[in-house]
């Protein structure tokens, strides 16, 4: 028997953006197939587009490819062409074997039947006896972990527990091929243990499997090679360091690409809101490297400083807070004068002007807002963004973790040193 378990040579798939007309084709599709005729499969039509194209590749057995790519690249498009779930348009797939698959959640359960009973469906799907489904029943529990529930409609289960038990049945009855779409993003830390080591055991018993994941160490664990799907098509194809590697920078270079320096209505309303009063004017907030230049970039473990300056009316003292945020909306951390026991108040004239030295963020790469708050007692005189700005991966360090929310400065030294 071949050692290769699939095979794709230039696969395309189409799709219709709109629903009645893509109804419409489908059945202008179905009556080509019966008359021996499939010349529109290989030009778009009207309101189509590709969402694979030319994708060719091999997967032998025992090996794992890593499939990335940001979303709408094709990843799950891909995966329900090997698992039969669509038919191609263009190109030629050969599948060899069982395929055990989990490519979304609850694929494959009838949420009104229970637990047990979407596992005796499953393996009747599968071609299994009622005897085989049985004797594989109780190691399919003891994976899966959801206890008395197996007796409950899956509609009552939770994300994670339909994962559980997707994952124990498409990977318990001995597959060939074993695609896996995401499915430890929802797990916790313990499943997703378990789920690693099935991974890594079928794999030494010649399983091939497909691991679509933005956790670049799943990658670097598991993939012995990997695929970037970029908008349909075969960005890279190789060494898994290498790739992942590649990937992450261009996610980065193209989030820099689109940045802005100011920010409009609703991305300001996501960190909180804007306003400022009458008795505060003429807010300034500068991030400076240590020459002094404006920077809007800094590295992850580099010092950096705030300078600020603002008109208010008043010499009351005054509490000024930076609130340092992940692009999207997650506060990661705040700086605050009053918690820090430094008095500000203006000067002549009114104006107050000021600085904070940073010793290093810590944040992982990523683009980062900075929010200005400046409060007279319990009233807020003024609340904006003032800044956004990207933090870099260190020269030194290989940034290929991107769920990493924070990036900790350490070494690695041999045990006798």
């Amino acid at each position: 028997m071949s050692d290769v378990l699939i095979q794709a040579e230039n696969l395309g798939k189409k799709f219709c953006r709109r629903l009645r007309r893509s109804l419409w084709y489908g059945a202008l599709d179905i009556g080509s197939d019966l008359l021996g005729r499939n010349g529109s499969r290989t030009h778009l039509r009207k309101e189509e587009f590709w969402a694979l194209s030319e994708i060719s590749f091999e997967l032998k057995r025992g090996e794992c490819l890593g499939l990335i790519g940001r979303n709408g690249a094709g990843k799950t498009t891909l995966l329900k062409l090997i698992n039969n779930l669509m038919k191609p348009d263009s190109g030629r797939l050969q599948v060899r074997g069982r395929v055990g698959a989990l490519i979304a959640l609850g694929a494959g359960f009838n949420p009104l039947l229970t637990g047990r009973e979407n596992v005796y469906v499953n393996g009747a799907v599968l071609g299994l006896t009622k005897r085989e489904v049985e004797e594989g029943m109780d190691e399919i529990l003891d994976f899966a972990g959801i206890g008395e529930f197996i007796d409950a409609p899956v509609q009552s289960y939770s994300s994670g527990m339909g994962v559980r038990l997707g994952f124990a049945i498409a990977t318990r009855f001995s597959p060939d091929v074993i695609l896996l779409d995401e499915v430890l993003a929802v797990g916790d830390f313990g499943f997703q243990a378990k789920c690693l080591a099935r991974i890594n055991e079928l794999k030494q018993r010649g399983a091939a499997s497909i691991l679509v994941s933005h956790n670049m160490t799943h990658m670097l664990q598991f993939a012995d090679h990997c695929l970037w799907l970029e908008r349909g098509k075969i960005e890279d194809h190789g060494s898994t360091r290498e790739i992942a590697q590649n990937y992450v920078d261009f996610v980065n270079s193209e989030e820099n690409r689109q940045e802005e320096t100011t920010l409009d209505a609703t991305e300001t309303a996501i960190y909180g809101g804007a306003h400022s009063s009458r008795s505060v004017s003429n807010v300034s907030v500068n991030l400076k490297d240590a020459n002094g230049e404006t920077i809007r970039r800094v590295g992850s473990f580099d010092p950096f400083r705030l300078e600020y300056s603002f008109r208010v009316d008043h010499s009351r003292p005054l509490g000024v807070t930076f609130a340092l945020y992940r692009e999207g909306g997650t506060r990661f951390s705040y700086l605050n004068n009053l918690l820090n026991e430094f008095e500000i108040k203006a000067g002549d004239g009114g104006v107050t002007a000021g600085v904070v030295e940073i010793d290093a963020l810590g944040f992982a790469a990523g683009s980062y807002v900075l929010v200005v708050v400046i409060q007279d007692g319990v009233e807020y005189l003024h609340r904006a963004v003032a800044a956004k700005f990207e933090v870099t991966r260190a020269k030194q360090e290989k940034d290929i973790y991107g769920v990493s929310l924070v990036a900790i400065g350490h070494r690695w030294l041999k045990a006798h040193e």
